[in-house]
């Protein structure tokens, strides 16, 4: 079995980048993309399904709630890491994640990325 595949998607470049890198050095396959219609876009190009889903909660062209939903009708269930400036208390009352989702808020340290991806995968 190959590395685990992750689709990492928010409409910040610069926070792709950063994950990418952080998450490739600890040995993941990382493919990003800018929105919501580029993820749809890379996963349909991906191999095989991601092992793992992070994504921002909103971009300009969509909301990662909805992104998760569309990556589960597509691939099966993928676990999904939300990522925000806000916090989990206002992304819950707002609507934008689903009750005891797996979420990290920005900023964030690459330990703290890289641990919340691990727990991602192994489902804690």
């Amino acid at each position: 079995m190959g590395d685990p595949v992750i689709l990492a998607v928010d409409d910040e470049a610069d926070l792709c980048i950063l994950m990418d890198r952080i998450l490739s050095r600890r040995g993941y396959a990382v493919t990003t993309a800018g929105g919501v219609t580029a993820a749809l876009d890379a996963l349909a190009t991906m191999p095989a399904a991601p092992d793992l889903l992070i994504t921002d909660i909103n971009m300009p062209d969509g909301r990662g709630i909805d992104l998760a939903e569309r990556v589960h009708e597509k691939v099966g269930d993928v676990p999904v890491l939300y990522v925000s400036g806000h916090s989990r208390a206002h992304a819950q009352s707002a609507g934008n994640v689903p009750p005891d989702c797996a979420m990290l808020e920005k900023p964030f340290l690459p330990d703290q990325l890289a641990e919340a991806v691990k727990q991602a995968l192994s489902g804690v």
